[in-house]
């Protein structure tokens, strides 16, 4: 299976965020803080992070989990987990 794009991470992610904070997906960008600008509490970041688990196959640590603070961040993790899989 090809390791997904930037953009298609992005996306995977926007959809969950969506759903998880009731805001439309055309306005989270990867700037936005997760807690700050998106208002995503400790249980839909933990929602989010079991997404990323299911979706892209991989185990995050809360440690790893903490330290993603902005949507771009989320996609970099990702990106840089699946990379280092292959």
């Amino acid at each position: 299976m090809p390791e997904p794009t930037r953009s298609e991470v992005l996306n995977e992610i926007s959809a969950s965020i969506a759903r998880l904070s009731n805001l439309p997906e055309s306005e989270i960008t990867e700037g936005q803080l997760l807690v700050v600008d998106l208002k995503l509490d400790s249980l839909a970041i933990y929602e989010l992070v079991v997404d990323l688990e299911e979706r892209f196959g991989m185990q995050i640590s809360n440690e790893d989990a903490e330290g993603l603070e902005t949507v771009g961040e989320a996609v970099d993790y990702v990106l840089m987990r699946l990379s280092a899989a292959q």
